[in-house]
C-alpha cells in the first residue's frame, strides 16, 4: 500500500493515478536522490514498475517495482521507495538511447 501526501489522501486522485502519472517526479531512498522517473511502465490499465534513470547525465536506468514505493509527495513531485533499486547490467535510459540512435534530434 502506498500512502499519499496527507492532504492530497482525500481527493478523488487515487494511488493509481499518482503512481501511473509521476513521469519526472524525483525518487528517493534513505533520505537521497536516485534518480527521477523516465517513464511508467503499465500491465493493462495499472502501473506496475517505474523506469528510473539516475546519474549526472541521466545515463544509468533502473526498474522499480510499484510495490518498493512507499511514499508519494505529488505537490513535491517526489516518491520515496523502500530499497535502492539495483541497476540494469548494461541498462541505458530512454534518454540516452535517443541522444545515442538520434543525435540530432536531442
Amino acid at each position: 500500500m502506498v500512502r499519499i501526501e496527507p492532504e492530497l489522501s482525500r481527493s478523488t486522485f487515487d494511488e493509481n493515478y499518482w503512481l501511473g502519472n509521476c513521469e519526472g517526479f524525483r525518487v528517493e531512498a534513505r533520505g537521497r536522490k536516485i534518480g527521477t522517473v523516465e517513464h511508467v511502465v503499465f500491465s493493462g490499465d495499472r502501473p506496475v514498475q517505474l523506469s528510473v534513470c539516475s546519474g549526472m547525465l541521466r545515463l544509468r536506468s533502473k526498474l522499480v517495482p510499484i510495490d518498493d514505493v512507499a511514499v508519494v509527495w505529488p505537490r513535491e513531485m517526489t516518491l520515496r521507495v523502500r530499497d535502492v533499486p539495483k541497476a540494469r547490467p548494461g541498462a541505458l535510459s530512454a534518454h540516452t538511447r535517443r541522444r545515442v540512435l538520434h543525435p540530432l534530434r536531442g
